[in-house]
């Protein structure tokens, strides 16, 4: 599975599910389109896409994509703080 912008699906799927009311994700294999993907902030508002996954997902998260990088920098360093070096 690919990447965007430094996140792999499944990172951008849980940080959905962190930051998002609603989450719903469902194959759309047997009608070939890929999957749709609807989600639901009260920072974002309603989105629904379909296609790829990586790009489905990607298009959702790029609104999120400053407070994740955030998140995850805030992350490092109190990592760093805590283990050895």
């Amino acid at each position: 599975m690919g990447k965007y912008l430094g996140y792999e699906a499944g990172e951008m799927l849980n940080g959905l599910l962190i930051d998002c009311k609603i989450v719903k994700l469902e194959s759309l294999e047997a009608f070939g389109d890929g999957w749709l993907l609807y989600v639901l902030s009260d920072e974002h508002g309603e989105f629904e896409i379909t296609g790829p996954l990586t790009y489905v997902l990607g298009q959702a998260s790029k609104p999120f994509m400053d407070k994740w990088k955030a998140r995850k920098r805030d992350f490092k360093e109190r990592l760093a703080g805590v283990m050895p070096s």
